[in-house]
């Protein structure tokens, strides 16, 4: 009678004992102020079905693959979706831009099964966010311009060139860098 619960207990287990499992996952402890960041979570469902792929920041989810392959973002502080990729069986890829301190938190992909089991998995791991490595090279966009100082200040400073023309120069510190906006408006401000 032992060994016929035991092949029956074995049987339950190579039956349905078989879990979907994380095979590859791409999130960074570290990254910088403004850069991109590639996340992935890969995933191996063994004989089930995909549900869905979620992506969370601090418990809110902000990306999701579904099992037809389409991709939905949602909008959650400190994070920017730069990129959605379209997901593939196995994998559910995102680029973010690191928008500020925010940005930084406990990261989460959670991988879920079809029904009738809805098995879930997930892994996580807490994301932390740097100053940017000084750059020898001045970036320009958008009449911004990044120059590395050694104090630390915050101010803006509104002034006109001409009574036509109004610009507005704003001067903010953050993480080691002195951003400068200037922008010039035709009308009247």
């Amino acid at each position: 009678m032992g060994r016929v619960l035991i092949f029956l207990f074995l049987g339950v287990i190579i039956n349905h004992g078989l879990a979907i499992r994380i095979t590859r996952f791409v999130v960074p402890a570290v990254a910088s102020f403004g850069s991109l960041v590639d996340l992935d979570c890969a995933y191996d469902l063994e004989n089930d079905h995909l549900y869905d792929v979620k992506w969370y920041k601090d418990g809110d989810e902000f990306f999701r693959c579904k099992s037809d392959g389409q991709v939905q973002g949602f909008e959650v502080e400190g994070i920017d979706l730069y990129k959605s990729r379209q997901a593939s069986l196995g994998s559910c890829p995102v680029t973010i831009t690191v928008v500020n301190s925010k940005s930084a938190g406990r990261y989460l992909c959670e991988i879920s099964s079809e029904a009738p089991e809805f098995k879930t998995t997930g892994r996580w791991v807490y994301m932390r966010i740097e100053a940017a490595a000084p750059s020898k090279r001045v970036q320009v966009e958008e009449n911004s311009t990044y120059l590395m100082a050694s104090t630390q200040a915050s101010t803006q400073i509104n002034g006109s060139s001409n009574a036509s023309k109004k610009s507005l120069f704003l001067l903010t510190y953050s993480f080691g860098v002195f951003l400068i906006t200037i922008r010039r408006y035709l009308r009247s401000i």
